[in-house]
């Protein structure tokens, strides 16, 4: 089944322009995603015309009725958003600003809310702004739950040693800069050899558009994680799925983070999955997404005939899964 994508350009409260795209069956529950930082909502391609999410979500794409689509928006100061110059352009209240719209704009009733990377950060930002909290769901994807220590506390030395040299404050050249954003956007990928070249390309040229300036701003500004913690407490339950090898992210210190405030949390580790498990382990995320959705939103949905391989935690209860013949329902 094909469809055709609804694209929009959304002017959020401040006036900052918004892009943001959906495909799918509108009748159907949604998943909202966000990319990660320097990038874009592009980045989700292979995902939004996989035929097992589209035949059980709206999926929507971009800055965030009953519908099942999938969305995806290009948050501020990314892609083809606009990109303001200063640091208010960037307070925590407008990227709720910028999820309220997409959700207008798409008729979206608590979606699920799929965050990679950086881009998990606007989760805090929705919980604090937006009452009572618009949202039946959240899945981190190699996360960062928040700014600030939230970044500290899970990022490994291997981003936090190369944030710094994203900024203005650099001293490197315009060679060393093209040479860092090479081995940053491959360094995504379990193994960039077997990416295609127009694939890497492409999220190279995604960074390229990012100002230096806009990047400092994305990372350092200040949020309040208290009410999505609160939000948690109250029942919003979260996914959290990381790659194994993923050399930026601690998917376990992102888990030991978020418990104490999600007691229903579930933690999916994929073996030998990268920063870019969405890319790379498709099959995995994809499973786990559906079988996500059939938890918090009652649907059932179409499992294809893999099921995950690795572990589940949930709770305090471990799970195991591995091949089956049969397709869960």
């Amino acid at each position: 089944m094909s469809f055709v994508p609804s694209v929009k350009y959304l002017k959020s409260s401040d006036g900052t322009r918004i892009y943001a795209e959906a495909v799918g069956d509108i009748s159907n529950p949604s998943l909202v995603f966000t990319h990660g930082v320097s990038l874009s909502s592009a980045i989700f391609d292979d995902l939004f015309a996989d035929e097992r999410l589209l035949d059980n979500f709206y999926l929507v794409r971009g800055p965030p009725c009953s519908c099942s689509w999938f969305v995806r928006y290009d948050m501020r100061g990314h892609g083809r958003s606009d990109k303001p110059e200063t640091m208010r352009g960037y307070e925590s209240h407008l990227y709720a600003s910028d999820f309220h719209a997409v959700r207008t704009a798409f008729r979206l009733d608590r979606p699920i809310f799929v965050g990679w990377s950086l881009g998990a950060t606007v989760v805090a930002d929705i919980c604090a702004y937006l009452r009572p909290c618009p949202l039946s769901g959240v899945v981190f994807i190699s996360a960062l739950p928040y700014t600030g220590s939230g970044m500290q506390a899970v990022g490994k030395p291997e981003i936090l040693s190369v944030i710094p040299h994203l900024l203005p404050t650099s001293t490197s050249n315009i060679t060393q800069t093209k040479s860092l954003i090479t081995s940053f956007v491959e360094s995504f990928f379990g193994n960039p050899d077997r990416v295609p070249f127009s694939v890497k390309t492409s999220w190279m040229g995604m960074s390229a558009l990012q100002p230096p300036s806009v990047t400092e701003f994305v990372f350092t500004r200040p949020q309040d994680p208290g009410p999505m913690f609160m939000e948690g407490r109250k029942g919003l339950q979260l996914l959290c799925i990381c790659g194994a090898n993923d050399p930026f992210v601690d998917g376990g210190a992102v888990v030991r983070e978020m418990r104490p405030y999600f007691p229903n949390i579930t933690e999916i580790s994929v073996p030998g999955g990268s920063h870019a498990v969405f890319y790379d382990q498709r099959e995995e995320v994809v499973q786990a997404l559906l079988e996500f959705g059939r938890r918090v939103l009652g649907k059932k949905v179409t499992m294809s005939k893999r099921i995950l391989v690795g572990k589940i935690w949930a709770g305090k209860k471990k799970f195991s899964f591995d091949h089956t013949t049969s397709p869960m329902r």
